[in-house]
């Protein structure tokens, strides 16, 4: 049976303060530069330094507010840990080994995070989406990618700088694929069989995490193949996804 919640942690949730709640549960979000949060994680100073950029979804027109990196230090007085998942857009290193701008973005979070910072990064597309999304002329197509799975592109281009620029406080890499069609996929053994050889020659120096959005490819083959290779899966909730206690009823 669980304990009740002391009526002091009542308090600290009623201010966003969800630090330290738990000692085995971090709790985190998925990027942070939200201005809608100025008034709860973020103080109003900041809200002078919000910059408006017009962004379309679904044909319509909408702004969105952001906040400068510098405000990750109040983040870090709510939260535990934080998942930057701009790094999914772009590789840390161009195939040269070049910096790319996401390169120096994450350098900005470094600088400004406290001491005891912890970040989840998620890996780029780049190198774990079987097709690429494009746009041309209004149209949109997906192509096949031919770096997909490419395991020497990824360590070089994002894997060992991400691990030389953070350190100690990377505490894991998030593998997210897109949604694939049942007829598109090869067989579940197969498909494990790509995805092993791809992990294979990758060292678990950092914890590594896999989210899948095709419903089909959720079965007890996957979440075995998991738990043999070190592997933690990451749970979600998406419109075309089963329900997430399903999901762990599937994966035991």
């Amino acid at each position: 049976m669980t304990e009740p919640l002391p009526p002091e942690w009542h308090k600290r949730l009623e201010h966003y303060l969800f630090c330290q709640l738990h000692p085995h549960i971090r709790f985190g979000t998925a990027s942070d530069r939200y201005g809608g949060w100025i008034g709860q994680i973020y103080s109003e100073s900041w809200r002078k330094r919000m910059v408006r950029r017009p962004k379309k979804l679904n044909g319509q027109t909408f702004e969105e507010h952001v906040l400068p990196v510098e405000t990750v230090r109040e983040y870090f007085e709510h939260f535990d840990i934080l998942e930057l998942d701009f790094t999914f857009y772009r590789p840390l290193l161009t195939p040269e080994g070049e910096p790319t701008n996401n390169y120096f973005v994450l350098r900005q979070y470094l600088r400004h995070a406290p001491d005891d910072a912890l970040f989840l990064l998620k890996a780029p597309r780049a190198f774990f989406a079987r097709k690429m999304r494009r746009q041309q002329q209004g149209r949109v197509y997906y192509e096949e990618n031919p770096q997909y799975l490419n395991a020497e592109a990824y360590m070089k281009q994002f894997h060992e700088p991400a691990e030389t620029l953070l350190g100690d406080h990377l505490r894991g890499i998030l593998f997210q694929q897109e949604y694939q069609r049942v007829r598109e996929t090869p067989p579940l053994d197969v498909y494990l069989a790509e995805l092993d050889a791809f992990f294979q020659a990758i060292p678990f120096t950092t914890p590594l995490h896999v989210e899948l959005r095709s419903p089909h490819l959720l079965q007890p083959p996957l979440f075995d193949w998991l738990e043999q290779r070190g592997l933690g899966y990451i749970f979600s909730h998406w419109t075309y996804l089963p329900p997430t206690s399903q999901t762990v009823d599937t994966g035991r």
